[in-house]
Parts: C-alpha cells; sequence; structure tokens
C-alpha cells in the first residue's frame, strides 16, 4: 500500500515540476499591438485620445459590458486623468495616463483588481490620409506562472479583438462627428 501511495506522491511531484518549470519557460512579457489610419490630424487625435470622458464613447468594453459602472478620477484629460471601472464581463480595475509625449505617444497604466498591472500606448504617426495610430498593450508577468499560461495561451486572441474593435468604434465616432 506505501509503494502505491508512493508512487503517486511521485507522480505528483513530477507533474508540478513539470508545470512549473514549462510555466518559467514560457514568455515572461506579453505585447500586443493593432493599427489604423484615421483620416484626422495628429494634433486633433492626440487632443481627443487625451481626454478620458471621449474614450468612453468608443471602448470596446463598455460596449460589450454596457452596464459597467465607471468613476472619473479628478483630472479627466491629460498627464495623471483617469478612471475607474467595474463590469459583470470586464471585472474591475483602474487606467491612468502617466505619460504625455506630444505628438508622438500617451501612455497608461491599467491595474486590473484580480491582480496585474499592464501598459497601454496610443503612438502617432502622420499618413498621408491623416494620422497612422498605433494601439499597443504591454504586460510583465514576472515570476506569475498563472499568468504567463494564461497570456501565452488566451490572452493574444481575447486582446486582439477587443482592440481591433476598439480602433474601429474609434473611426466610426470620428468620422459621425465630422
Amino acid at each position: 500500500m506505501n509503494s502505491v501511495f508512493r508512487k503517486i506522491g511521485i507522480g505528483a511531484g513530477i507533474f508540478f515540476i513539470t508545470v512549473v518549470g514549462i510555466g518559467l519557460i514560457l514568455p515572461r512579457h506579453f505585447s500586443l499591438e493593432r493599427q489604423i489610419i484615421i483620416s484626422l490630424s495628429v494634433e486633433k487625435l492626440f487632443d481627443l485620445l487625451l481626454d478620458l470622458e471621449e474614450f468612453q464613447n468608443w471602448s470596446p468594453w463598455n460596449e460589450s459590458d454596457p452596464d459597467s459602472q465607471i468613476s472619473f478620477g479628478e483630472i479627466k484629460k491629460g498627464l495623471n486623468a483617469s478612471f475607474s471601472w467595474k463590469g459583470k464581463k470586464s471585472g474591475s480595475g483602474k487606467m491612468k495616463i502617466i505619460e504625455v509625449d506630444f505628438p508622438n505617444k500617451i501612455k497608461t497604466q491599467l491595474e486590473f483588481e484580480e491582480g496585474g498591472r499592464a501598459f497601454s500606448s496610443w503612438i502617432f504617426a502622420p499618413s498621408a490620409e491623416g494620422t497612422s495610430l498605433t494601439w499597443d498593450f504591454q504586460m510583465d508577468n514576472e515570476f506569475d506562472i498563472f499568468s504567463r499560461y494564461f497570456s501565452y495561451f488566451f490572452l493574444e486572441n481575447m486582446l486582439s479583438k477587443d482592440y481591433e474593435k476598439g480602433l474601429s468604434n474609434l473611426k466610426k465616432y470620428l468620422e459621425c462627428r465630422k
């Protein structure tokens, strides 16, 4: 009988070491970026994206979780502007503008209540048609093995659709405002 428990213990130990080992080999950093051309000057687009109240008009997450609660910080536009959200599908967290490099980039920090922190940026470049806008997402999973598995196997599929939808929503929103 001891032999059976010993074999089960050794098997469980090997399984655990394998799962942890593979988790540590998976990439620590996750990144994603999507791009769109918008027929608006860099200056006008930059100004619009500095406004987190405007973000709510085209955010893909407001569309997928319309009953989520949004609360703005004291500053709603520009450096240190922030808002927090709480929703059934979107979970809860906070977004804050932490870097403004006119006319090149706006960088935000995302903090998720369920754990984790990420960074997202809008990167601007003039184009013949207006502005080339790149929206990126960066996350450092450090030694969080679960997050490494999640990022590697699921996050790309989940976020890429949201980022593409968000950029499409932004373009449509701006076209309606003309």
